[in-house]
């Protein structure tokens, strides 16, 4: 439905104070006094206006769609590609304004206007809907007009601003009101049956009491029997559809607050660590106590985001169909976007100690199917203990701290042996600087972490190193958390003895680590390394381990004989099964 009428001589000035204080209290700017009244009405009946220069029409008004690659300007200067799928207004040449979104600006109101032509109409919600999506641009007009207005309210909303214009601005109506319009459909007839009401409340109401509501709301009852009713809601209740909304209407107006309370019977639903969200509420709360703070980011980013972790390409990551923004085209591919945005935000607010993870779905594409896993990432960047004070204070975060904070993770799981391994894929070297690993337990690779790769990390002004783990939640959730048992202290003193040995530089700590723990060695307590140099005395490709062995009985106090008896046979193992020369 489209209305028009011609209201000419108008003086385009200021609006009087009370009309600018009223568009102000509501969040608008005033503009002048004939756009304003537009704006107004809006606001006061819901029903969208649009007042044109009539000088600028040039002839007569159009409404069609726009033809493919035509294009027009908003009253906001910019320039938009239309289709034929878009409703223009058009004069005999030119699109003016964009149906139900936004006027031209080849034809607003301006200081030096004197005749308008004022809009007022109705347009196909679906239609006004999928083109303020398409072209991105929503106004308060397009809100109303996808949500559908009150065709029949259209020529009083137009009335009502006429009125206000001949007020406000001056001038004379100088035609009627031009009503173009298909046959208008009469109102739905909803069959209200007053059993389905009383179910739908759970209470009793009297069949005269549901009648009276509906007279009181403006909803015409059409006829009575004694099971039910024809109903027919007003025009400008296009919401009104079906039983049950009759049944909010009446709930609306007798009272929430008489709804019965109906009693509660629990039902027990088994352990509630059977629940799937229990383990991961159990293994997040692990990652919080380990020092990390959680964050929440939302799965969709544009492509660029998406694609800042280099193991995905344009074909690998998901589309989405149906977007709320150019920001928001596709899914996330893995949980490093987010980070890096969230780790990007702190910093520009002068957070630089950061210890941050976070646990969610990514999806990506494979062989034309959309791929859903849990992930976690974890990153840690700027100063390891900013709390402290003197030296300390000023420690940064290393490799290391990261190493030790995965080999915490996968501990606190259960997992019975992590090993670690030099990244080879050249996506996974493209995210991560040569400071980088992959983890290899139950079986399998459970992740990759290191030091993100100074491009990638180039815009987010860091001031130190930043490490990131992206690891697969599936995989490791499938063991369970270890039972906590505690274990008493021995109360006797420990007995230390050193290994050094000279090795090739190639031969990992794990490899000896890994040997020594699988000879189960007496009154071993535990071990570590403490150092490791290179020499040129040693020999080219040569280093020096040194290792750290604490013995200890829970019962006595050792000797010094029977430290050495076991000291002195894994000494001989180790030189005899491990590629190294004792020092």
């Amino acid at each position: 439905r489209y209305t028009a009428r011609i209201i000419k001589n108008v003086t385009v000035k200021e609006s009087p104070v009370w009309l600018k204080e009223k568009l102000i209290k509501i969040g608008l700017r005033p503009i002048n006094n004939i756009v304003d009244i537009t704006n107004f009405v809006l606001f006061e009946t819901g029903q969208p206006l649009h007042a044109f220069d009539l000088s600028l029409l040039k002839g007569k008004i159009i409404v069609r769609r726009a033809g493919e690659s035509e294009k027009i300007k908003t009253l906001d200067g910019t320039e938009i590609e239309l289709n034929k799928d878009i409703l223009v207004i058009c004069n005999e040449k030119i699109p003016v304004a964009l149906a139900g979104i936004m006027g031209g600006e080849n034809s607003g109101v301006s200081a030096s206007t004197k005749d308008i032509l004022l809009e007022s109409a109705y347009f196909a919600p679906s239609n006004i809907r999928s083109s303020s999506k398409k072209l991105q641009i929503s106004s308060d007009s397009s809100y109303r007009f996808e949500r559908g207005v009150d065709i029949e309210g259209v020529p009083w909303a137009s009335d009502r601003a006429a009125s206000l214009i001949l007020e406000i601005a001056g001038g004379e109506i100088s035609s009627d009101l031009i009503d173009v319009k298909e046959k208008i459909p009469a109102p739905d007839k909803i069959r209200c049956r007053f059993e389905k009401i009383k179910k739908l409340l759970g209470m009793d109401l009297p069949d005269t009491e549901i009648i009276s509501i509906f007279e009181r709301l403006a909803i015409s009852v059409l006829s009575v029997d004694e099971q039910s009713c024809n109903v027919a809601p007003p025009s400008y209740r296009s919401d009104i559809k079906c039983e049950a909304d009759l049944a909010e209407e009446i709930l609306r107006i007798h009272g929430i607050s008489e709804l019965p309370i109906p009693p509660v019977r629990p039902v027990s639903g088994g352990a509630f660590s059977d629940d799937a969200y229990h383990v991961i509420e159990s293994f997040r709360n692990g990652i919080i106590s380990l020092g990390l703070t959680e964050c929440l980011n939302y799965s969709f980013f544009d492509k660029k985001s998406a694609l800042l972790d280099t193991r995905f390409s344009v074909e690998t990551i998901a589309p989405i169909a149906n977007p709320l923004s150019k920001d928001s085209e596709f899914m996330r591919p893995s949980l490093l976007a987010g980070i890096l945005s969230s780790i990007n935000r702190n910093i520009s607010r002068g957070a630089r100690d950061l210890s941050l993870f976070e646990i969610g779905n990514v999806f990506s594409m494979n062989g034309g199917k959309i791929k859903e896993s849990l992930e976690l990432c974890v990153s840690l960047t700027g100063r390891r203990h900013p709390e402290r004070f003197s030296a300390e204070k000023s420690l940064l975060y290393e490799f290391s701290d990261m190493k030790g904070l995965v080999e915490s993770i996968f501990e606190m799981r259960g997992f019975g042996s992590v090993s670690f391994e030099k990244i080879a894929r050249p996506a996974d070297k493209t995210l991560f600087s040569s400071e980088a690993l992959s983890v290899l337990a139950g079986g399998g690779s459970a992740g990759i972490f290191g030091r993100i790769n100074a491009g990638i990390a180039a815009d987010m002004r860091l001031k130190a190193h930043l490490y990131v783990g992206l690891f697969d939640l599936s995989s490791i959730l499938k063991f369970k958390s270890p039972k906590i048992v505690f274990s008493a202290f021995s109360q006797y003193p420990a007995v230390s003895r050193d290994i050094a040995m000279a090795a090739d530089e190639s031969i990992e700590n794990s490899v000896i680590a890994d040997f020594i723990k699988k000879q189960k060695v007496s009154f071993l307590e535990n071990f570590e390394l403490f150092d490791v140099f290179s020499d040129d005395k040693l020999g080219k490709g040569k280093k020096s381990i040194a290792y750290s062995f604490n013995y200890r009985h829970m019962e006595r106090t050792l000797t010094d004989e029977e430290v050495n008896s076991v000291h002195d046979e894994l000494r001989k193992k180790i030189q005899k099964e491990l590629p190294v020369s004792l020092r």
